[in-house]
């Protein structure tokens, strides 16, 4: 099934010039852009207030520390589990031409899509107004690296997982831990 999905996805982009062009921007270029938005976003929540307050301090401590430490851990874990399985992406174990080749023995479970439902779970959290921008900004970087030939559609399902799961733990242990330790009332 994970193959026969690949190969609707991968064939699906080789259809039409105007169809891989859209795929390998969303695989490779569109993941810079919701970084730079997730950047601006957190900038202007500091730079909208004119006298910030003790609470709204608080507030934009726990979001960037809920950020750095979700993204740290998503990072460590999926390296760690690149590591151990040694999978091969899609254009090394299957007879395709990629659109895009990147890494080797490092397709599961998907780096892209770990740290960017991360985001969207960070995100979502502190920003109710743009969660469905990160939310299918991660979708759709997730199926463009299937299109492109560099991950299997269970490297993504797995990399989203591993995302969401630590974006809501880490959350939830600083909403928990950190504002109750730092801050008098909770977050």
């Amino acid at each position: 099934m994970n193959e026969f999905i690949f190969f609707q996805l991968h064939n699906f982009a080789l259809q039409s010039p105007l169809v891989s062009m859209i795929a390998v921007f969303c695989a490779q270029w569109l993941p810079w852009i919701v970084l730079v938005v997730a950047k601006i976003i957190i900038i202007r929540h500091v730079l909208e207030r004119k006298h910030p307050s003790f609470s709204f301090l608080g507030r934009w401590l726990h979001e960037i520390i809920s950020i750095i430490i979700t993204m740290l851990l998503v990072l460590t874990i999926t390296k760690i589990i690149k590591e151990l399985v040694a999978y091969p992406r899609p254009f090394l174990g299957l007879d395709i031409d990629p659109l895009l080749i990147h890494g080797g023995l490092d397709s599961f479970p998907s780096g892209h899509a770990a740290i960017f439902f991360a985001l969207a779970g960070v995100m979502g959290f502190y920003e109710k107004k743009t969660r469905w921008f990160f939310l299918i900004s991660a979708i759709i970087i997730g199926i463009a690296r299937i299109m492109v030939g560099v991950h299997y559609p269970l490297d993504i399902l797995v990399g989203a997982g591993i995302g969401f799961a630590t974006a809501w733990l880490v959350h939830r242990y600083i909403k928990n831990r950190v504002s109750t330790t730092f801050f008098t009332k909770k977050l």
